[in-house]
């Protein structure tokens, strides 16, 4: 009985859950009926980090301060650094889709 446990503990413990590489609808704009689409470049270094990001077509400023803040946190595979990656985000009344890069949804 001890050794069944201990290989579901083993391997339990191999398992971790991926951080899901997303942008969230940003509340303030949600809140105030703010729409719209923005472009986005970006490079990914060789540990598979987002930097260097710039947001074109935000002219009031509601949605970069939460695309900047969410891709910071995304994660891509090492050892494939790219550079001027390229992702249009459109903040729609009920969902935020985005389609370029690698990301398409």
């Amino acid at each position: 009985m001890k050794i069944p446990i201990i290989l579901l503990a083993v391997a339990l413990a191999g398992c971790s859950t991926r951080p899901v590489n997303t942008i969230k609808f940003p509340d303030r704009a949600y809140q105030y009926g703010v729409y719209g689409t923005v472009h986005v470049q970006y490079d990914v270094n060789k540990d598979g980090r987002i930097e260097n990001i710039v947001v074109n077509g935000d002219d009031d400023g509601f949605f970069t301060k939460q695309i900047v803040n969410d891709m910071k946190h995304w994660r891509l595979e090492k050892g494939h650094p790219m550079k001027a990656q390229k992702l249009t985000v459109a903040f729609e009344r009920d969902r935020v889709r985005a389609k370029g890069g690698f990301l398409e949804n």
